[in-house]
């Protein structure tokens, strides 16, 4: 029968990959942000990037949070003015291109929504991953 120790550290390695793959997701997202069809001409990617940026999870999570808020507040205004001009164009290639800018706008904001549960998770996992090795420390040195 195993240690529990052992079971505990094997248990962390389960928890340390779950933390990568939430980083794979992080990075994946992040990269769609960054690029021609996420927020490459929007002034929240300079925040997004700063954000990004930081070593600390739990307050990369508060900050994408907050940047997740102003950027919906934001897109609301953006999409009413949108839909607004919608409503009284009858140019059908402008209202194309107006629309296509409204469903590009509401893609980042759900890309924004999957980078904030990546994180989440990632903090999650490594904080559980740190907390079993702590006990997998605390069995081995009492013998298990």
């Amino acid at each position: 029968m195993p240690r529990t120790s052992e079971t505990l550290i094997e248990q962390s390695k389960y928890y340390d990959a779950e933390a990568q793959r939430a980083k794979a997701v992080i990075d994946a997202e992040f990269d769609y942000l960054a690029g021609p069809k996420g927020m490459l001409d929007n002034p929240f990617l300079t925040e997004l990037q700063e954000v990004m940026a930081g070593a600390d999870l739990e307050e990369k999570l508060e900050r994408l949070r907050k940047l997740e808020g102003d950027y919906k507040e934001d897109s609301w205004e953006f999409n009413r003015r949108i839909k607004q001009i919608l409503a009284r164009s009858t140019d059908e290639a402008a209202r194309e291109i107006l629309n296509r800018r409204y469903h590009e706008r509401y893609q980042v904001w759900l890309a924004l929504n999957a980078l904030i549960i990546a994180v989440k998770q990632q903090a999650e996992a490594a904080r559980v991953a740190r907390d079993l090795l702590k006990f997998a420390r605390a069995f081995g040195e009492a013998g298990d």
